[in-house]
């Protein structure tokens, strides 16, 4: 008996060891936290180790010279995720941004040196980092980053900025490939070869875990952009080429349709292409806009759409780009709105099929093809909206395609018509994802149903207790 009340002794103290061990590993993190309380309370009001230096999250510093700021003013800094995700064209953020606030708001009196670092790894070689890199603010009315004037400490690797506010403020690097896009984008607006970016509101649905391929970034072939539609997703997207593009989807599409053709030339590609789409197809003529609206799919579910032209809408590109000369798309275009099925019968080998090759032949076929089935059609058809004149010039340039031989369709297509499709020969190269060439991929989130653990019955403490160290384990986690 008197061994068996040992036993039990010796597994009661170890328990309570236990227990103290554990209490005094709870107090000494309630402590740490406290304590680092403290220092960033100190460091807020300017009492760091080297005066008028602060030291920033992430390695950077805030020189505040004598007199710059009110002698009784509180600086806090701190680095969050859920930093402001504003436009910044022409560069890419790196990493989190810092905010900077000052207590009260107007202390700041004269400029302050802020001191951000950067990585050097990341510049190309041969590039100057003091090129490369810049510091940038964010602009609560414009919503956007704004890039101010910076040089390159080359001995500490840091951005420097002479700063006159507080707000958020991260270093970037500047996007010189962006600027082609952008240069292209705002010259082929003015010329009528680009289309404006689409326009979203709002957040898209939860279910949603990526999508890829949607962008409505410069340059790009379609411009996309995403938002909720109630519970189902709803793509916007603008064909920003001069050339037609046919989108193709699946099942989970509820919806999709496209906006009013923009060009005279577009009404009649339409007229010609959309006889043959099928139900899970739409055609996108040049610089047109549509919308692809997709249901709630399963979790882990993806889906592919894809965008990108057909053997029949290359075709037809080119076959109105030589009808241009004959002043004649206007006329065929008035004939179209009486007669929206004119050119039903019209049919082209494989048309429907996506363009796979880009060789003179394949491009030129099909273009023939467009052209003889149009003058055939007028010449038929004979509508009062077309002058003889017009069909009889028409009816010529037809019999001229037909005598050409094929090498002479080669140069012609080299020499006169391949620059028209230059955009289609650099997307064709520059396409990363055939599968879905200019279109996008849906990823649904993978969602998980736990069961909720029931609720807990509040149990209540005596907070005289947590004046003990000991108990703060209780009290405060």
């Amino acid at each position: 008996m008197r061994v068996a009340f040992l036993l039990d002794k010796l597994r009661l103290t170890a328990h309570r060891l236990d227990r103290f061990r554990r209490r005094w590993v709870i107090a000494a993190a309630a402590a740490a936290v406290i304590l680092a309380s403290l220092l960033v309370y100190t460091v807020a009001h300017g009492k760091t180790e080297e005066a008028g230096i602060v030291g920033l999250p992430g390695g950077g510093r805030l020189i505040i010279p004598p007199g710059a700021m009110a002698a009784d003013a509180k600086v806090t800094a701190r680095v969050s995720a859920a930093q402001p995700d504003g436009q910044h064209t022409g560069m890419r953020l790196l990493g989190q941004a810092v905010e900077l606030i000052s207590d009260p708001p107007d202390a700041i009196h004269g400029v302050l040196t802020l001191e951000l670092p950067v990585d050097v790894s990341v510049v190309p070689a041969g590039v100057d980092p003091a090129v490369w890199f810049g510091v940038s603010t964010y602009d609560e009315a414009t919503r956007s980053w704004v890039p101010q004037t910076a040089t390159y400490d080359e001995t500490r690797h840091m951005i420097v900025a002479l700063i006159r506010h507080f707000s958020w403020w991260n270093p970037f690097s500047w996007d010189f490939g962006g600027f082609g896009d952008r240069l292209a984008q705002r010259f082929g607006e003015a010329l009528g070869k680009r289309a404006p970016a689409p326009k979203c509101h709002g957040n898209r649905p939860e279910w949603v875990g990526s999508l890829d391929g949607v962008s409505a970034g410069d340059n790009a072939a379609v411009r996309a952009c995403a938002q909720s539609d109630g519970d189902a997703l709803d793509i916007e997207l603008v064909n920003n080429r001069p050339y037609g593009q046919v989108v193709r989807f699946g099942d989970a599409v509820t919806r999709a349709g496209r906006e009013d053709i923009p060009s005279t030339v577009g009404t009649v590609l339409a007229a010609l292409v959309d006889a043959t789409m099928d139900d899970d197809e739409i055609y996108l003529p040049p610089l047109t806009r549509a919308s692809v609206t997709i249901r709630h799919m399963d979790p882990k579910a993806a889906a592919v759409y894809h965008i990108g032209p057909s053997v029949l809408t290359v075709g037809a590109d080119l076959a109105f780009y030589l009808l241009e000369p004959l002043d004649i798309i206007a006329d065929i275009a008035g004939a179209v709105r009486k007669a929206p099925d004119l050119f039903r019968r019209c049919v082209v080998p494989d048309g429907g099929q996506r363009l796979t090759n880009r060789s003179t032949g394949t491009l030129w076929e099909p273009a023939k093809a467009v052209f003889t089935c149009i003058s055939a059609v007028l010449r038929e058809s004979k509508p009062s909206d077309v002058p003889q004149k017009k069909l009889d010039r028409l009816a010529a340039a037809g019999e001229l395609l037909k005598r050409a031989g094929p090498v002479l369709n080669g140069i012609q297509l080299a020499n006169d018509v391949l620059w028209h499709i230059g955009d289609l020969v650099a997307d064709w190269f520059a396409n990363a994802v055939p599968a879905r060439g200019n279109g996008f991929e849906v990823h649904a989130r993978e969602t998980t149903q736990d069961t909720p653990p029931p609720p807990q019955p509040e149990q209540k403490k005596s907070w005289t207790r947590c004046f003990n160290p000991f108990n703060w384990g209780d009290c405060f986690f």
